[in-house]
């Protein structure tokens, strides 16, 4: 049976690889990313998660406008940000808590809510390398997402 598969982060490596596999099974696939990977049998969605949560709920309810009923939710948004805590700005550090817990938890509500028969979510998590730090002087590096 055909499903509806919506893939956040679905515009590069796990998500895209994800993308490609669940439409060669005959799946109706839409990605979600900031750039086209031009690939036909893929339905290309632009959504950029920023440090502003307004614009990601509007966002995320035109999303639905364009989707349908979905069965399978994958989220594999990431981004790579390199550093320090104490080196992030105020803005980096909301984009990356948008990226990594409001925006799953809103798409996931609304899908519950509203948008679908859904039957599976699935969520990629790839764990940085952490290395021994002293914890009293500095944190450890931060890389959310599948590639810098």
């Amino acid at each position: 049976m055909k499903k509806n598969i919506l893939i956040i982060g679905g515009t590069s490596g796990l998500g895209l690889e994800l993308a490609k596999i669940y439409s060669s099974l005959g799946d109706n696939v839409f990605i979600t990313g900031r750039k086209n990977p031009g690939i036909t049998q893929l339905q290309y969605l632009n959504f950029s998660i920023t440090d502003d949560i307004k614009n990601a709920i509007k966002q995320i309810d035109d999303l639905f406008l364009h989707t349908g009923e979905i069965d399978t939710l994958i989220y594999s948004a990431g981004f790579c940000q390199e550093g320090h805590i104490n080196d992030f700005d105020d803005k980096e550090i909301i984009k990356m808590i948008n990226v990594g817990l409001s925006v799953p938890a809103l798409i996931a509500k609304r899908l519950k809510n509203n948008h679908g028969k859904l039957s599976d979510i699935i969520f990629t998590l790839l764990v940085p390398n952490i290395r021994r730090v002293n914890w009293n002087r500095s944190m450890p590096r931060l890389k959310p997402g599948w590639e810098c």
